[in-house]
């Protein structure tokens, strides 16, 4: 008869001679179990070594000295000022700021810190009014230092692969060619049938329930000290919803979904299942059973406290044409995918080649700026089958600053990825 001594199994007599400490106190007869309780033993057995791994890494990322130390303060501080030194504030705090890290952190260690409030203020993004609610200099040395050593390495391990916002190695692109990925996937498998359910989460920074969002935090993040600072940057919002404007909202609304996320991917299994921020998707070959899988959905979005855009939420049939992160994508009938720039965005940067003349004129802006703007714009748009939009977009800048000497060339003949030269302006001022 085999026997299991909690190690190996064993035949007649035998034994694994092993330390006491780790002998398995009951021995379990390989003859007396089934085949459901030896998948359940060792379902058991990887859940263990995966929480004592978990466990492992948390407790490394969660040393005061290495998350909020000293050090930690002034490496965060080089992150911080970056594109801002022309700010006073910064330049005051960079003149004392060794001193002005020290105190922080002897501040965080006594937990006598105190936050120093928010400076707010509205901006137009893509004609929609956002409020914006920034933080001082030395505030945000602390939240990257926070991000940057303890949450982001841990909550990041639990986000799914297709969660694709705001993470190093990932961002729009990344997004976009996940779906791209996903599709090719459907359409390798079941041709150009099914459907597509997108959605949209309603105010979704502004909705998030700050106590569930916590409890879900500290789930993960065991260090006491370290989640009462955590704590003072969330309910500084107050129990409803996160500010705009601070590193700590970003990566608590990548996370706070994340029990949903798991929910369509490991129960559900569907793989065609993405999300980028508040966007996403369901991709399933059956529209009745896309129905189905859209109610799951939604009924795990009402128990987080997640609020649906009802008006963005909508079921697409595949072989019509739709958008995602603002790129138009049509599949044809052979199953080709076609990613297309769309209409909104070509306007828009036109409106804006034709504004920024009236401020080179007026001395706001240099000519290099609105190059190296249009350029960058340009780059940003290869992602899309947009090679004969893109040179039409260059012949438009050039007739429009011809006469300030910008200009600007292809000067590789490649149809997919074409490289162009800055103007002559910008190649003697650079």
């Amino acid at each position: 008869m085999a026997v299991y001594c909690g190690k190996r199994f064993h035949s007649g007599a035998q034994m694994c001679v092993q330390p006491a400490s780790i002998i398995t106190t009951r021995v379990i007869c390989f003859f007396d179990m089934n085949s459901v309780e030896r998948h359940e033993k060792r379902y058991q057995r990887r859940k263990t070594k995966r929480e004592l791994k978990r466990k492992e890494f948390a407790e490394k990322h969660t040393e005061f000295d290495d998350v909020l130390g000293f050090k930690a303060l002034v490496n965060s501080f080089g992150k911080c000022k970056n594109k801002v030194m022309w700010k006073a504030s910064v330049q005051a705090y960079r003149a004392n700021l060794l001193t002005n890290s020290a105190d922080s952190a002897q501040k965080l260690r006594d937990g006598t810190w105190k936050s120093r409030g928010f400076k707010e203020f509205d901006i137009i993004e893509r004609g929609k009014r956002r409020h914006i609610q920034s933080v001082h200099i030395s505030e945000r040395c602390i939240q990257r230092a926070l991000c940057d050593n303890c949450l982001v390495p841990i909550l990041s391990r639990n986000l799914i692969y297709d969660n694709g916002a705001c993470l190093k190695e990932k961002g729009t692109d990344f997004a976009l060619d996940r779906f791209t990925g996903h599709l090719r996937s459907h359409i390798r498998e079941y041709g150009v049938t099914g459907g597509i359910y997108f959605f949209d989460f309603s105010n979704y920074f502004g909705n998030i329930q700050n106590d569930l969002l916590v409890t879900k935090v500290k789930n993960q993040v065991k260090d006491e000290k370290i989640m009462d600072i955590y704590k003072k940057f969330v309910y500084a919002f107050g129990e409803i919803g996160l500010g705009l404007g601070s590193q700590i909202s970003q990566i608590s609304a990548i996370f706070y979904p994340n029990e949903v996320d798991h929910y369509m991917k490991d129960r559900l299994r569907i793989n065609g299942y993405g999300r980028y921020m508040d966007d996403g998707y369901i991709i399933c070959n059956d529209i009745e059973k896309l129905k189905q899988f859209v109610e799951f959905f939604e009924g795990k979005c009402i128990e987080s406290g997640i609020k649906l855009n009802r008006k963005k939420c909508r079921i697409i049939k595949i072989h019509k044409s739709f958008s995602f992160l603002k790129v138009r994508f049509f599949i044809a009938k052979t199953g080709k995918i076609v990613r297309r720039i769309s209409r909104a965005a070509v306007k828009k940067e036109r409106h804006r080649i034709r504004k920024f003349r009236g401020l080179l004129r007026s001395g706001k802006m240099t000519l290099e700026h609105i190059c190296k703007s249009f350029y960058s714009w340009l780059c940003s748009q290869k992602r899309g089958h947009s090679y004969h939009i893109r040179m039409n977009m260059i012949d438009y800048f050039n007739s429009i600053y011809q006469k300030e000497g910008a200009h600007f060339v292809q000067t590789e003949m490649r149809r997919r990825n074409p490289v162009y030269r800055k103007c002559a302006v910008c190649a003697q001022t650079a």
